[in-house]
């Protein structure tokens, strides 16, 4: 709706959606941070995502940014237990 301001007389931009109660969300209100995105990815390696969050995900997330969150976190998972193979095998192999 475009209505005239009243300070200025210049035309006012409005959502268009306002009379039916309905109020638009900005693209960067709806988009999830990385540390929503990383949260759930590390509730979802352990379990324990509640279902709220789930929805959250589903609505305002990018599946490419799940999936590149996820692919870290197992190159990191990975990389942490095969350290700590290395470690304890450094610390019990016999020295000759």
């Amino acid at each position: 709706m475009r209505t005239y301001g009243a300070d200025s007389g210049r035309l006012d931009d409005t959502d268009r959606s306002a009379e039916s109660g309905s109020f638009k969300v900005s693209e960067e209100q709806k988009k999830l941070s990385f540390w929503q995105v990383l949260g759930s990815v590390t509730s979802s390696f352990l379990g324990v995502q509640k279902n709220e969050r789930r929805e959250r995900d589903f609505r305002h997330g990018r599946a490419r940014d799940f999936i590149m969150v996820g692919v870290l976190l197992t190159m990191v998972f990975v990389l942490a237990v095969w350290g700590v193979v290395q470690l304890v095998m450094s610390v019990a192999a016999p020295t000759s």
